[in-house]
């Protein structure tokens, strides 16, 4: 996001979207964790055991 989002069309500070961007920024940022915590919550592996050679 840059400086120039916090100004509208006529040049006048306005707050209002520059605000409603960046909450959208937040939450698109907290579900891409959302996810990465997701996939990386997987079952270890398990191995299967060999039958010991007598």
């Amino acid at each position: 996001m840059h400086n120039r989002d916090k100004y509208n069309k006529s040049g006048c500070l306005d707050l209002t979207a520059y605000y409603a961007i960046r909450n959208v920024e937040r939450e698109e940022q907290l579900l891409k964790r959302r996810t990465r915590r997701r996939r990386t919550q997987r079952q270890p592996i398990q191995i299967p055991q060999v039958a010991s050679i007598r």
